[in-house]
């Protein structure tokens, strides 16, 4: 995140901005309020699928080339069982490799559809950091278990499977990509959701 606030001190533009009605410009002409809005909320759900797909495919990547990538990444594993610890245990390599993306915020031009509302992503950005944080802390919250899949969200019992297995449920935010790529494990998570 600093290479984009170096970027905005130097007077350079982004594709960030904290003007609502900036994000919404694709639509100025229009007066309705709501068609703003829902174009708003379809560009920050395509935003967050796309970047939800980088993290599966780095995720499934570390996991599936043993003899490169799996080094940099098997200390996140050494959690048996996960803590909250174990969400912050990534190596530099990972964590350049996971947030990388953000230097793309730097340039105007991207996304080509409009300026993102930076409000509004930084308070995604925090809420996955707290849904990571619960994905490894090892517990189920009733409610959290019953609610999160409604709304398409990993679980924490979703993700104690992939530390179980390491070779499914690669998905960091969604379920979605497991699905797409057939690395999701409905069997032992229906097992593991009979528990509530």
């Amino acid at each position: 995140t600093a290479f984009p606030m170096m970027r905005v001190r130097m007077g350079h533009d982004i594709s960030l901005t904290w003007n609502l009605g900036e994000s919404c410009t694709f639509m100025l002409h229009t007066s309705n309020a709501m068609i703003k809005y829902l174009l708003l909320t379809v560009k920050t759900v395509f935003i967050w699928i796309c970047a939800d797909g980088w993290t599966y495919f780095k995720h499934y990547s570390l996991h599936t080339n043993k003899k490169y990538l799996y080094a940099f990444h098997k200390q996140h594993h050494a959690f048996g069982t996960p803590t909250s610890f174990a969400s912050f245990a990534i190596s530099p390599l990972e964590a350049l490799w996971t947030f990388a993306p953000i230097i793309l915020f730097c340039f105007p031009w991207f996304p080509v559809i409009n300026k993102l509302y930076l409000p509004l992503q930084l308070a995604l950005i925090l809420f996955f950091v707290i849904l990571n944080t619960y994905l490894h802390c090892g517990y189920t919250l009733l409610l959290v278990e019953r609610t999160l899949p409604y709304i398409y969200l990993n679980t924490s019992a979703h993700h104690d499977i992939h530390h179980e297995l390491t070779t499914t449920n690669f998905g960091e935010v969604s379920p979605f990509w497991d699905y797409v790529f057939g690395s999701y494990h409905r069997e032992r998570y229906l097992r593991n959701k009979q528990k509530f």
